[in-house]
């Protein structure tokens, strides 16, 4: 369980993001808990995004910051697990580089940490336009979040289910302990997952995931966006969560051969990258989840029935 002398780290990764990065790191410097440490890796920017933060870390020196500029680009994924790789504090908080976080986000969070034996937390985000105005939409909204399955997402592994059928967790809104980051990196190399969506797939395995219902950042639309970094051909191919209306049927069905084969065939496949702990409890998980779509007249939509 966190504590009240709990600490936590920033894991931020920048490209090219000099238009929003200083409204983002106005608002993580603005936290009613402010961060001990602020992880910034930039993947090979060529605008004026690390002089704005060699500005920042200059007028800041109360924070602990370690700025990493990558010789050649990596992409998201490897930019984002090199980032989490640096933190060294109790709680380590995902943080693209052109949304907003609301003042209490930080606060939240850790309380919850303090008070529920999870180990990764996502929250709700209020979807808004590069102005910062809102388009009167949540990220849960977005991707289909509905309360109703919200109220079951720790009963009978609902949860693991649910994550396993669509791409439903957003990077900038999760946090988790420190201690789990041996059982989530290294991530996968796979165009099926991205950070965010393996370590919610592997933390769901794990019963270690649970959810924040309220938003706690803004976050931004805008043309360039890539996640807080050029993404690669493969990055890009992974499956995104259709905004308006979205139905696990629909979410569990919308790809062929059907998600549940790919993550079964995924995980046997690079068993010798996976860490053994995680691989340990996935194949258990993911086996009797196999064995559950296997009964007799057990509809994949049956799973999901509210």
């Amino acid at each position: 369980m966190a504590s009240q002398s709990t600490t936590y780290s920033v894991a931020l990764c920048t490209f090219n993001g000099s238009r929003h990065l200083p409204e983002q790191l106005t608002s993580i410097l603005n936290q009613t808990v402010p961060p001990r440490e602020i992880v910034v890796c930039d993947d090979g920017s060529t605008d004026q995004t690390n002089e704005i933060i060699k500005d920042f870390i200059g007028r800041f020196p109360e924070i602990r910051w370690k700025h990493e500029v990558n010789i050649k680009n990596v992409g998201v994924v490897r930019n984002f697990e090199k980032a989490i790789g640096l933190c060294g504090e109790d709680l380590v908080f995902l943080c693209d580089q052109d949304d907003v976080w609301l003042p209490e986000k930080a606060s939240t969070i850790m309380q919850f940490f303090n008070n529920r034996p999870f180990s990764i937390v996502f929250s709700d985000a209020r979807i808004v336009d590069e102005q910062l105005n809102d388009l009167n939409l949540t990220m849960f909204e977005r991707v289909g979040l509905k309360k109703q399955y919200l109220k079951r997402f720790h009963r009978n592994r609902f949860g693991m289910y649910f994550l396993l059928s669509g791409h439903f967790v957003t990077g900038a809104t999760m946090a988790f302990r420190k201690k789990v980051v041996e059982q989530l990196l290294p991530v996968p190399q796979s165009p099926w997952f991205l950070h965010d969506g393996w370590i919610a797939t592997a933390g769901a395995c794990m019963d270690e995931v649970s959810f924040i219902p309220e938003p706690l950042i803004l976050y931004r639309q805008h043309q360039s966006q890539a996640i807080g970094a050029r993404m690669s051909s493969s990055e890009r191919a992974v499956p995104k969560a259709k905004s308006g209306k979205f139905s696990l049927w629909f979410g569990l069905l919308r790809n062929k051969p059907p998600i549940e084969s790919l993550v079964l065939k995924f995980f046997e496949n690079n068993q010798e990258i996976i860490p053994p702990k995680t691989l340990q409890v996935l194949r258990k998980r993911y086996n009797s989840y196999k064995d559950l779509l296997s009964k007799p007249n057990h509809g994949r939509g049956r799973l999901f029935k509210i």
